[in-house]
């Protein structure tokens, strides 16, 4: 009897073995794919952000809008757009006043700073409308608060096209 022990005790300590060596290598992989997945995080996240993004050609709208904040491309972009003629009307959100624009009145805040650049890139003051009242998210800004100037409203937030500088469109003719 001791020997059928001595054997069954040297299998159970051989499985133990092999399942200590099979967790190991389960481990050791498991900690190359982490590794490696975190060194190559960069490129996996902007293949899954490229998923996301709808970036569809610009065509023919009724409207543009230029929501508040980069006062340094989005108005550039709605002129491009008007001038191009795939819009007939750039609506402008009047964002709420900064301080230094309350503070000291020759400096314009966002809305107005928007609607001057404009018209300096030659859209008529007639085909530019102000939407909202010291707007200051982009809920502000949604549907609700651009009202009558939300027919016709065919821009999404996502769209790279509003992310890009001018000349830099891909706009089909």
């Amino acid at each position: 009897m001791t020997n059928i022990r001595r054997s069954t005790s040297t299998a159970v300590q051989l499985r133990g073995r092999r399942f200590i060596g099979r967790l190991g290598t389960v481990i050791l992989l498991l900690a190359v794919v982490v590794a490696g997945v975190w060194l190559e995080r960069v490129p996996l996240l902007r293949g899954a952000a490229d998923l996301w993004i709808v970036s569809d050609p610009v065509t023919q709208s009724d409207v543009v809008a230029v929501l508040g904040g980069d006062p340094e491309g989005r108005p550039f972009v709605a002129a491009e757009l008007y001038k191009r003629g795939l819009v007939s009307k750039v609506v402008v959100s009047q964002v709420a006043d900064t301080r230094s624009s309350e503070v000291a009145a020759i400096i314009p805040g966002h809305g107005e700073l928007n609607r001057r650049v404009l018209l300096k890139l030659g859209v008529p003051d007639a085909s530019i409308e102000m939407f909202g009242q010291a707007n200051r998210n982009t809920n502000n800004e949604g549907p609700e608060g651009l009202g009558r100037s939300a027919r016709g409203l065919a821009i999404r937030h996502s769209d790279r096209n509003f992310c890009r500088p001018p000349g830099a469109m891909d706009v089909e003719s």
